[in-house]
């Protein structure tokens, strides 16, 4: 049978570790060096999942779990992978069940996908050294091993065609390819440790794949730990969804460091590890650096630092990252002055970047001379609008959580937020809500209800205000998309709001810019 199309892999990994692991659309696992299959020896023949059709694949529950399943006679052999901590150490689980009528041999298969083709493989019971490092820890002794240059020639010894089993073997061997067999009877499965790392020869007795937990207590911990970060309701399952579908892949895509995955990260609640990746992208930078990256890297800073909810911790990134906001600013700069067809004196770049600047440098009033500086005029404004509708326009999970974090909530602007800037005509009638949403101006939770045809909001700030928003005697809480008439100096409180018009107008803020 041909091998199908490739789908697109999916990352799994542990909340704030330091590594993650992709399963492709097969169900394979692969890691910087080694790429780790299973193979169901069925009653008529071997089953690769890279080479069938009969393939299916899922999220469960959103969290990064992924349950395949591959159709063979009788039923389905149903197999799990997500992220772990096991004995201190961050694994990857991969679950194989026997979900058909009658019993099977699985194999897993390991081989390299670097430079390095060939490597030293030893069996040692439920254990599968590479190169004098465990790679994988099963929950019981496997029952064959073979080896091979290749996959095909793995195969081959396997019985591809028959579903005969491998030869046994003990010794150390060198080969592209091997293979550890189990035997599965119906309604039962295998459990297995793999390695996201070396580990020490130390370590091979101290971890069991029955000590990790289970596929519904790591999904269970996902949700809690998002939802202690940031958490909302949307009255669509659907959009909640996919909201936090997008927050772990954001999460375990360690490479993802475009700036609209920074703003992302900092706007739900991740403030930590959106600063690592704004460390790395700032690193990573070779002069000259065009003006729209550097404004746009200068917005995404001035998000990590503003949406901090730790006052201290804000303070001392302001702090830290003085000197490269003064160097962004420089390049931002140097684009060409031209904006639309008219000659402006100030560059849009520019302008975006002074503004980012000084909300940076600004979060705290030990961070600058003048914390509470000049206002944004309109052209300031109006750069900063089109910058970030232009960012939540992109494709992307950033871009996409930036989207639905501005329709929550906007608080560019220096009065106070501006709740449910996002509003559509779809959400009347449902009652929203969002908790510890980070925001310039202290850490802010609502609630929508409905009152027949009129909504109530709740709302409530909290945490220290910036001093450059008190100077101005704010901040002021609205909502222009549901009530333009609606504002209140309160912290807390809560307002029976005008029934919202069916195709509500964009809403403008204080200098006259589109929101």
């Amino acid at each position: 049978m041909s091998q199908r199309s490739p789908r697109p892999a999916t990352a799994v990994g542990v909340l704030d570790g330091v590594s993650s692991v992709q399963i492709d659309g097969a169900g394979s696992l692969r890691t910087a060096e080694i790429e780790l299959q299973w193979w169901i020896g069925a009653e008529d023949r071997w089953h690769r999942p890279e080479r069938e059709v009969a393939v299916r694949r899922e999220l469960l529950d959103g969290a990064p779990v992924v349950q395949t399943l591959l159709r063979i006679p009788g039923g389905d052999a149903r197999v799990n992978g997500y992220g772990a901590v096991v004995a201190g150490r961050e694994w990857t689980v991969l679950e194989v069940h026997n979900d058909s009528r009658t019993p099977v041999a699985v194999a897993l298969v390991a081989r390299s996908v670097a430079a390095v083709t060939e490597r030293s493989w030893r069996p040692d019971g439920a254990r599968l050294w590479c190169n004098g490092s465990v790679l994988l820890v099963a929950n019981r002794p496997a029952d064959g091993f073979g080896a091979a240059a290749g996959p095909e020639e793995l195969a081959a010894l396997l019985g591809e065609a028959t579903g005969d089993g491998p030869v046994a073997a003990d010794h150390p061997t060198t080969a592209g390819a091997v293979a550890m067999v189990f035997a599965v009877a119906h309604g039962t499965g295998i459990r297995v440790l793999v390695a996201t790392g070396p580990v020490p020869v130390e370590g091979r007795t101290e971890v069991s794949p029955l000590d990790a937990p289970t596929v519904e207590g790591v999904i269970r911990g996902w949700h809690r730990q998002l939802d202690a970060r940031c958490r909302y309701r949307l009255g669509d399952d659907a959009a909640e969804l996919d909201a936090f579908e997008r927050r772990c892949r954001l999460l375990l895509s360690r490479d993802a460091r475009a700036p609209a995955d920074i703003s992302a990260l900092a706007a739900f609640g991740h403030g930590p590890e959106a600063a690592r990746r704004l460390d790395v992208a700032l690193s990573e930078l070779r002069p000259p650096v065009e003006a729209d990256r550097a404004a746009a890297l200068l917005v995404a800073a001035s998000d990590v630092v503003a949406w901090a909810l730790d006052d201290t911790e804000a303070a001392q990134l302001a702090a830290l990252l003085a000197g490269p906001v003064l160097e962004l600013a420089g390049w931002a700069r140097q684009g060409p002055r031209r904006w639309g067809r008219r000659r402006d004196p100030i560059a849009p770049a520019s302008l975006l970047a002074d503004w980012a600047a000084q909300r940076l440098l600004g979060r705290h009033a030990e961070a600058v001379a003048e914390p509470d500086g000049p206002q944004p005029d309109v052209a300031t404004a109006q750069a900063v609008a089109a910058h970030r509708a232009t960012t939540m326009a992109t494709d992307g999970d950033g871009a996409a959580l930036l989207a639905l974090r501005f329709g929550l909530v906007d608080d560019d602007g220096v009065a106070g937020p501006d709740l449910l800037a996002g509003w559509q005509p779809g959400w009347r009638g449902r009652a929203l809500e969002a908790h510890g949403l980070p925001t310039a101006f202290g850490s802010l939770a609502f609630a929508l209800r409905w009152h027949g045809a009129r909504p109530a909001l709740l709302w409530e700030l909290a945490g220290a205000v910036p001093s450059r928003v008190t100077a101005t005697g704010g901040p002021t809480v609205r909502a222009n998309r549901l009530d333009p008439a609606f504002a209140s100096d309160l912290r807390q409180g809560e307002a029976l709001l005008a029934e919202p018009p069916a195709h509500p107008a964009t809403a403008t803020d204080a200098t006259g810019a589109a929101r």
